[in-house]
């Protein structure tokens, strides 16, 4: 009997499955293919609950959601990886048994509300200053403001009016992706009249101080003004795969991690899950543990050369192998390993693979069907099997289909090639044999229950990561990678920032990025030769800003002629009003200073932009610039950051003079302003109007056309 993994939920407490102990109404009526009951998910859900009130340790249950699906879905190869989530915004009203209260004014120990109006007990709350926030509007008008990580409880709808799977534990972000994908969002409400409610929008608005509640209930849902919200361990799940054949004696289990000394934490996991089956052999050059029917499970590690790795490992038969954050393991070992998941046992081999997000390992390639353009797992896609024949020593030469007919017909003169008659003897088909079937399983932090109910600073240390570890991490991003390191390090700014005073030509000038309000800031820069002089930054109307212009650069005596500003998008409306001034053209051709250098300019440099930054990123390595020391302490304010002094925020805005590896082989190109921003937290204004100052460099006095500069 086929049976959907949707209804596959089961229990093992001393032994694989309670068959004896189990009511006959508690039983599905289902079996798996070895004949093992499966169980009600209401009976399940009843084990947790009585878990959670009386803890036992000899228990063990796959927590709902991602572990319950790594569990019950039945393929050769599994990968199972997704992110590690968020808070709200602190005046968010939360239900609770004193009536309703800011979640701000929540304490340890009060009691809130989760499912069908259930009391549960506040564990801890956890408050957070100024963090990047979206504004929820649901369809009755209502709005949610909480943070971009913050987990939500979901049901997603396609554009054919299907129903995506389950539930499922979504991150802020990608409620807005889906949204934008065409997808509707539905949270689940606790209300008689309805089940769930639409998500119309959701968009990002500012940053907010924002709190946390850990709560104690088994899905940690609690109640915010009638909408259920979810605050919903991939390692502790590879463990859990080893409990269905734990008493055969012939079983033989591998678990891998990069080190030696990497297996610590998991080892002391395994003692949770075996300390009832066997017994665990210490010795460092053993590592095994070894079960009381006689099977037994090896932990070892996959670092060094290839050839020693080979020859640990040659001849050797594992029915189970897991490595552990596979993304770091070379693929040629990978597929060596492969070799080795077989037995003569008649136990059903199986290969894990857990990992966290990383866009430079083969495995984003390997799992690239289940990933859409923007690095987010396709929800209609998670936990569904496809298959392949993994020819060649690359991710790329293997051959995909949706069924095994369809991978065989693409490389079938490869297979058969490969096929012997006996094969068919012993009950075999090309199919079977050759080809394996492959899933991916998004699985959350957030999903993990009894990590966060019993450490809630677990999301909060995550979230003070850097915006790129974040992305993957926190949100499950498997395109977000660095496009090329920092070029300007923290000890090149702070040499500019000690720097002797670089008058040079004493020539007045000024540079400008311009912005009217609701958006980024204006910022525009006062420069005597190579020194910064001054700064002003405003956000006013479009009328009263050209006023603003025309004022500082009179007191601080720039000519006209020698003003440059950001002149793409409302830069435009500027022209009209500063005729004489240089308009910095972004998306210009490199500039070259003679006809020598006409032809190969455009292969040094990706456009005008980058020609700019790069001068002058070379500026500050040489130390030719230099900036006013009262002028770093001032404080400043704009969209995503208050009254930072400019030390720190020209500190955080270097990020975004980096290379972008797309399209690298052609010159220099400077990283977009787009994924500029989600380096530094907020638009660069104050770096790009910085460094627009080089476009004197490259014009005379009077700014032409950029084409045929040195006949000016």
């Amino acid at each position: 009997m086929n049976i959907p993994n949707k209804n596959v939920y089961f229990c093992i407490k001393d032994c694989i499955f309670i068959h004896c102990m189990a009511k006959i109404e508690n039983i599905s009526g289902l079996n798996l293919p070895k004949g093992d009951t499966v169980y009600t998910q209401e009976y399940i859900q009843s084990l947790r609950d009585l878990d959670r009130k009386s803890p036992d340790k000899l228990k063990i249950i796959a927590q709902k959601g991602a572990q319950e699906r790594i569990l019950s879905v039945d393929a050769d190869i599994k990968i199972v990886g997704g992110s590690r989530g968020g808070p709200l915004e602190r005046n968010t009203i939360v239900l609770t048994k004193d009536g309703k209260k800011a979640i701000k004014d929540i304490e340890c120990g009060d009691i809130v509300f989760g499912v069908n109006r259930k009391e549960i007990k506040v564990l801890s709350r956890s408050d957070y200053s100024q963090l990047d926030c979206f504004v929820i509007t649901l369809e009755n008008g209502k709005q949610i403001t909480c943070s971009d990580d913050h987990v939500w409880c979901v049901i997603l709808e396609n554009k054919h009016a299907e129903i995506v799977g389950n539930t499922h534990a979504f991150i802020t972000k990608e409620i807005a992706h889906y949204l934008t994908k065409g997808y509707k969002v539905y949270l689940p409400v606790c209300d008689s009249d309805k089940e769930l409610i639409e998500v119309v929008s959701c968009e990002y608005t500012k940053k907010y101080d924002c709190c946390c509640i850990a709560v104690d209930g088994e899905d940690s849902v609690f109640l915010l003004d009638d909408y259920i919200i979810t605050h919903n361990s991939k390692s502790f799940s590879a463990l859990m795969e080893t409990l269905k054949d734990i008493r055969n004696p012939d079983f033989h289990g591998l678990i891998l991690r990069k080190e030696k000394n990497d297996l610590d934490s998991l080892i002391s996991d395994s003692y949770k899950v075996y300390s009832q089956f066997g017994t665990y052999n210490k010795s460092q050059n053993d590592m095994t543990w070894n079960f009381q029917n006689g099977g037994w499970l090896k932990f070892s590690y996959y670092t060094g050369a290839y050839q020693d790795f080979k020859d640990r490992f040659q001849g050797r038969q594992y029915s189970y192998i897991a490595i552990d954050e596979g993304t770091q393991v070379e693929y040629k070992k990978f597929k060596y390993l492969l070799t080795n998941n077989r037995n003569a046992a008649h136990i059903r081999n199986r290969f894990w693979i857990t990992c966290n997000p990383d866009p430079e390992s083969w495995v984003r390639k390997f799992i690239d069907w289940w990933v859409d353009e923007e690095g987010y797992i396709i929800p209609e896609r998670d936990c569904k099997v496809r298959f392949c024949f993994m020819d060649g020593d690359t991710p790329d030469q293997i051959y995909w289909g949706d069924t095994r007919q369809e991978v065989y017909e693409q490389c079938s003169s490869i297979i058969d090639s490969l096929w012997k008659d006996e094969y068919g003897d012993l009950g075999y088909t090309k199919l079977d044999m050759f080809i394996k079937s492959v899933t991916f399983i998004r699985a959350d932090v957030s999903e993990n229950i009894k990590l966060i109910s019993t450490d809630a600073s677990y999301i909060a240390n995550l979230a003070q990561q850097d915006e790129e570890q974040r992305m993957r991490d926190l949100e499950a991003n498997w395109n977000w990678k660095a496009a090329g390191d920092d070029m300007v390090k923290i000890e090149d700014l702070e040499g500019i920032f000690g720097n002797s005073m670089q008058l040079d030509d004493e020539v007045h000038r000024a540079s400008a990025d311009i912005a009217f309000t609701g958006g980024d800031n204006f910022v525009m820069w006062h420069w005597v030769g190579r020194h910064t002089k001054d700064l002003v930054v405003m956000r006013i109307d479009s009328k009263t800003i050209v006023s603003v212009v025309q004022s500082k650069l009179r007191e601080w005596g720039v000519e006209e002629c020698n003003f440059t500003y950001d002149m793409q998008g409302i830069g435009q409306y500027f022209k009209g009003f500063f005729p004489d001034a240089v308009p910095f053209n972004n998306q210009a051709a490199p500039v070259a200073l003679d006809r020598k250098e006409e032809e190969g300019i455009k292969y040094l440099y990706k456009d005008l932009k980058s020609q700019c930054a790069f001068m002058f990123y070379t500026e500050i390595k040489e130390r030719t610039i230099s900036i006013e020391p009262a002028l770093l302490e001032r404080k400043f304010s704009g969209n995503g950051f208050k009254n930072l002094p400019l030390r720190q925020i020209l500190m955080k805005e270097r990020k975004s003079l980096r290379r972008d590896e797309v399209g690298a082989d052609r010159g220099f190109k400077l990283l977009p302003k787009k994924l500029a921003k989600k380096y530094v937290g907020h638009s660069p204004d104050f770096w790009e109007s910085w460094f627009y100052i080089e476009i004197f460099r490259l014009t005379k006095k009077k700014h032409k056309k950029a084409k045929g500069l040195w006949m000016i």
